[in-house]
């Protein structure tokens, strides 16, 4: 069975786990076109800016956390959907997101999970 979904993304504060790190994912604002600004704060880590969309349609959320604008390598790029889960009635976004060299990533592992409620 699907769970009917709202439309829109809550903007505020999510709770995130990204590859077992914990977090907390800031959706600060998303325009008429779907172009998203926000923060990932993980837990002992500096507050990085994320950049990217909030597609409506699809319930799909692309963005990139920015550790250094200057170098590329460290960028990481999430994609995640949108649902409300089913035992707890709260909005969730899962997925996976990849890393570069200058994130800890290795040619070995790229890929990692994460995922993030909205407590209402």
């Amino acid at each position: 069975m699907v769970k009917e979904m709202t439309s829109g993304l809550e903007i505020g504060s999510w709770t995130v786990s990204a590859n077992g790190y914990i977090g907390s994912l800031e959706i600060k604002s998303i325009d008429g076109k779907g172009v998203l600004n926000g923060s990932l704060n993980m837990k002992n880590e500096p507050v990085h800016p994320i950049v990217g969309f909030w597609d409506d349609v699809s319930q799909k959320i692309t963005f990139m956390r920015v550790f250094d604008k200057n170098d590329p390598s460290k960028y990481q790029i999430f994609t995640g959907y949108r649902f409300v889960d089913g035992v707890t009635n709260y909005p969730t976004l899962a997925g996976s997101f990849e890393g570069f060299q200058g994130t800890g990533a290795t040619a070995q592992r790229t890929l990692y999970g994460w995922y993030s409620l909205r407590k209402r």
